[in-house]
């Protein structure tokens, strides 16, 4: 990916990056040279899990999280730039953690995070890993290249494709981490934004109340940032696989989420959500 000249080209990093097969930058044979692989997951559609086994007496493991995300700000430089970063978290008494990067001259990155137990040195970890990640990063495996990856209906899809089709304008402002499946653009006056996800419909409905349209079950919330900022979000599709050992809130399912800002009503973030379940029958 070279660096984006202007707005179409930078969407057309977005795209491209949202075309390449997370769980295939590092595969299960790269991950059982660490130590044995204990599971692998696919919960985001650029996000992938696993848990290698360190220990069967000692039942511990090292976890890994890895993905693509878009900082929207290019680089100059042919090469991606790899950086390691202990963070000297500790999670409860026996676990420490680092953070790793890929990051391209086009504005992508792909992030590694490695939490492993006191004896084992997380960083050594991402080292073994993440450069032969960024190798098959530029190689661009499609999604569904890996066996892990599960189908979903979100795959392939545009989350500006609903502003597009409402003749809205999507934000040309720079891209911010986490915003590879989120479109922002203004709707009905409002600031709005259309994010596509995996998530657990458990979590969902603690979160947030339910909303019966049809034969769809949203669930809509406040948000923190205020109380006129409503959250809606929906199933589109069926789970993205049985649950593995470590998914005790049960399977991931594709999900469509819409924000509106200085809503009142909820009004326009419910009509907005209306409108963008209609891509998905």
């Amino acid at each position: 990916m070279t660096v984006p000249q202007d707005g179409e080209q930078h969407t057309q990093v977005l795209q491209r990056t949202r075309k390449i097969d997370m769980c295939a930058l590092i595969p299960r044979d790269a991950l059982a040279q660490v130590a044995p692989v204990l599971e692998v997951n696919n919960p985001g559609p650029s996000s992938c899990s696993a848990a290698l086994t360190v220990s069967t007496t000692m039942m511990t493991s090292i976890g890994l999280d890895w993905g693509a995300d878009v900082s929207g700000t290019p680089r100059p430089g042919d090469s991606p730039e790899l950086t390691y970063s202990p963070d000297g978290t500790t999670i409860g008494t026996n676990r420490q953690t680092c953070l790793a990067f890929g990051s391209f001259p086009a504005g992508a990155s792909l992030w590694l995070t490695v939490q492993a137990p006191q004896d084992t040195e997380p960083c050594a970890v991402a080292k073994k890993l993440l450069p032969g990640a960024v190798r098959r990063w530029m190689a661009e495996p499609p999604q569904g290249s890996s066996a892990d990856t599960k189908p979903s209906k979100l795959l392939g899809m545009d989350p500006c494709e609903i502003a597009t089709r409402l003749g809205a304008q999507p934000s040309q402002a720079p891209a911010q981490p986490g915003s590879l499946w989120r479109c922002a653009f203004r709707y009905r006056d409002h600031d709005v934004s259309v994010a596509y996800d995996y998530g657990q419909e458990k979590v969902m409905a603690q979160d947030g109340t339910v909303v019966q349209t049809g034969s769809r079950t949203i669930y809509h919330s406040n948000l923190p940032l205020g109380p006129a900022d409503w959250s809606y979000e929906a199933a589109v599709g069926p789970t993205t696989g049985t649950p593995t050992p470590m998914a005790w809130l049960g399977s991931y399912v594709p999900v469509v989420k819409v924000v509106a800002e200085s809503d009142d009503s909820g009004e326009v973030g419910a009509d907005l959500m209306r409108q963008t379940l209609a891509l998905f029958p």
